[in-house]
């Protein structure tokens, strides 16, 4: 280990966050960010903790930790958690517009919120709705890679979706991967699922991918993208949040107008999340709020596991003729 990556290390594990590392050392984030991946190359088991005031430690571990793609843990400094809620990108399409993003930015620094939670399809794959101004998926990851808008104390928390993993089925290329090498503000949460433990109780991520099914979340606050609209459904075990694109590939006759959601939510002494309150916003020349609205929860309580959640793939039914031979239906089911 050289010099510079052992006295970053030693700082990592006595407890510095990026920011104070940066600020030590004289370097700039991605720099740090750099170097720790080249320590966990060379076998330094180093996971990230998030903290909702927008900063990031990483913790040694001293085994291997059981796989778990989906899950974040995220750290409160009091009863509350705020964050802004955007989906649907699609950068690459013609639709496209990366001034919202720096619109939403802007709206962050001044209302003090540290997190925002993306709810997929941050590029728009090898597949698309219309046309594309940056056709290739590599391209189109490189290109969010160096244009999304960045600040040290905002961190995007990402669940990725159907277009995002269209990129990896067609193309082999991990945008989960390539954006946490590459921007440290890019916390991935996983393909088609996200969870975020908070407080004692946890908030679900979802966007509908067809080959990635999941059962039904219940008890939960359940945060979707993919629809392209915002939407409120309360059920008896759940309630759901639909997340409007920030692109202005509006094609849903109920919202024709981009926008995002400042949610706010409080958790109670025990740190189970008890109320919401949600403003929502539309987007056009400016930022405009819509409507407002406060929601108490009272799910029973559960934890909700990734494996619990996957569905298991579904078999494939082998019918044979009934007036085969036995050495024929054999021979049908092996495929000899």
């Amino acid at each position: 280990m050289t010099e510079i990556n052992s006295k970053i290390f030693d700082l990592l594990i006595n407890g510095y966050t990026l920011n104070e590392i940066a600020d030590i050392m004289n370097i700039s984030i991605k720099q740090i960010h750099q170097r720790i991946n080249i320590m966990k190359k060379q076998g330094y088991l180093l996971t990230h903790d998030i903290s909702a005031d927008g900063e990031i430690k990483y913790i040694q571990k001293l085994y291997l930790p059981e796989i778990k793609t989906n899950t974040t843990n995220l750290t409160l400094t009091d009863n509350t958690f705020k964050a802004m809620l955007i989906s649907d990108l699609h950068i690459g399409n013609e639709k496209q517009n990366i001034n919202y993003l720096y619109d939403i930015y802007d709206l962050c620094v001044k209302k003090g919120i540290h997190i925002i939670i993306n709810a997929g399809d941050i590029i728009d794959g090898p597949s698309s709705r219309g046309n594309q101004i940056i056709t290739a998926p590599n391209k189109q990851i490189e290109f969010t890679i160096k244009n999304h808008p960045f600040d040290k104390n905002i961190l995007n928390l990402i669940c990725f979706g159907n277009h995002d993993y269209d990129a990896l089925q067609k193309t082999g290329r991990c945008v989960k991967t390539a954006f946490e090498h590459m921007r440290p503000d890019f916390i991935g949460l996983g393909y088609g699922l996200g969870i975020i433990n908070l407080g004692n109780d946890q908030i679900i991520v979802n966007h509908k991918i067809t080959s990635l099914p999941f059962h039904p979340v219940t008890n939960k606050l359940v945060l979707c993208g993919h629809h392209h609209k915002m939407a409120f459904t309360e059920k008896e075990d759940s309630f759901l949040v639909n997340i409007p694109t920030l692109s202005d590939l509006c094609f849903n006759q109920k919202q024709k107008t981009p926008g995002a959601i400042i949610m706010k939510l409080t958790l109670d002494k025990n740190g189970i999340i008890k109320e919401g309150y949600f403003e929502n916003l539309l987007i056009n020349s400016k930022i405009f709020t819509i409507s407002e609205n406060t929601v108490l929860f009272s799910f029973p309580q559960e934890t909700a596991k990734e494996e619990n959640l996957k569905m298991p793939p579904k078999k494939k039914q082998l019918t044979v003729s009934s007036n085969m031979s036995q050495i024929e239906k054999f021979n049908k089911r092996y495929n000899r």
